[in-house]
């Protein structure tokens, strides 16, 4: 039917993205595409200052998925009442050692204001 198939990345839903499956992929070099559990803490990158002792800070201040940065906004569509706006940025969890490149999704009811998020 088909030769041997090459696998690019490993796709996952929620209960996979976690801290004890990521160290276990790792390894073997393959991107990971999986969507967070909705209360896994997210933090930006420490941007502040060297503090001159101790280890450097890893991590700033927690990720409000409800009040993101402006200039982080990368598109924004309207359909049916609900605005959907989608932000890429660079951010810590709280239990794995690198940074991840994620993607917030915020969908909003302009009828009920009622918001809803996915990373």
């Amino acid at each position: 039917m088909g030769g041997p198939v090459t696998v690019l990345s490993l796709v996952s839903d929620g209960a996979f993205g976690n801290h004890e499956a990521l160290p276990r992929v790792k390894p073997t070099g393959l991107p990971v595409i999986s969507k967070l559990r909705h209360e896994a803490a997210r933090y930006f990158p420490d941007a502040g200052p060297y503090a001159g002792r101790g280890k450097r800070r890893t991590s700033g201040t927690k990720l409000d998925s409800r009040h993101l940065p402006a200039e982080s906004l990368q598109s924004s569509s309207l359909e049916d009442g609900m605005q959907t706006q989608i932000s890429p940025m660079n951010v810590w969890h709280q239990t794995c050692a690198d940074v991840l490149n994620g993607v917030v999704m915020v969908t909003t009811s302009l009828t009920t204001q009622a918001m809803a998020h996915v990373v």
